[in-house]
């Protein structure tokens, strides 16, 4: 079955059905355009005013903390974009700082590796003052992103996407190989999982080996059943692009009390697009 998705995934993203690898569509309320002189503030996008954009994402929960920081390279909110604090409290000011710094750091390794001058110009703006001019605008949880031309974002450009891929797969694969369960070919497996499976508002684990019993050999973790950074992506991306698909739903009761609806979600596997 998992062997399907990856085929299914790679014919969707060949045909643009689906975003590419560690990518989703996302709605912006923001966009900093820095083609001019001066930095230009577009916004703020309510539903359907702009376009889904297709951003970075990453598996990211818990409390943000020195230990838990975990941003969106180039789209994310405004904690991490601007330092934008939530409130005035000592504890959310120095969380917005740590996102802040982290987000900046991610950019200038961007930077570093495609040697791109839109980020030269992004890493400018977030160094300078400049910023500060729209905290009064932008509310902390707001999307945030960057262009420096009408026609694109600088998020979807093809060498952002594959510093992004590589990024993740660096932090996240283990520095042991093995041979993939899905493809079979032996390369590091996944520690962590990219991104996870949310299935009627819950997130879902692929694999999980948290109890003694589903432990074999002593091997801890993923490499129980190991999967290479490709597949568990891919088989991830896939999954959650099958299960928000308007043609995957089948409504099967309405709360009409409450306004509700009750799905069924199934997924096309194999040969067959959606």
């Amino acid at each position: 079955m998992l062997y399907e998705l990856i085929e299914l995934a790679d014919q969707l993203q060949r045909k643009k059905k689906m975003p590419p690898l560690c990518y989703e569509k996302k709605l912006i309320n923001w966009i900093i355009d820095l083609s001019g002189a001066t930095p230009y503030l577009k916004g703020p996008f309510e539903k359907g005013e702009y376009r889904m954009i297709e951003a970075p994402i990453r598996q990211r929960s818990g409390q943000l903390s020195e230990n838990n920081v975990k941003p969106y390279l180039l789209v994310d909110d405004a904690r991490y974009v601007l330092g934008v604090p939530e409130n005035n409290e000592p504890k959310k000011i120095r969380e917005a700082q740590l996102a802040h710094q982290e987000y900046v750091r991610l950019i200038e390794e961007a930077y570093d590796h495609t040697n791109m001058a839109e980020l030269k110009r992004v890493l400018d703006f977030l160094q300078s003052s400049l910023k500060e001019q729209f905290f009064s605008s932008i509310r902390p949880r707001d999307i945030v992103t960057f262009q420096v031309n009408e026609e694109s974002l600088i998020c979807e450009h093809p060498k952002i996407q594959q510093f992004w891929v590589q990024h993740l797969e660096q932090e996240l694969a283990s520095n042991d190989k093995n041979n993939c369960a899905i493809c079979r070919n032996y390369a590091p497996y996944v520690r962590i999982f990219p991104s996870v499976i949310s299935l009627f508002g819950q997130r879902c684990i692929l694999t999980s080996f948290k109890e003694k019993a589903f432990k074999s050999m002593g091997k801890d973790q993923t490499n129980n059943a190991p999967i290479c950074f490709q597949c568990a992506t891919l088989t991830v991306d896939v999954f959650n692009y099958l299960l928000r698909e308007d043609k995957h739903h089948a409504e099967l009761y309405r709360d009409k009390k409450r306004e509700t609806i009750c799905k069924l979600k199934w997924l096309y596997i194999g040969s067959m697009i959606p």
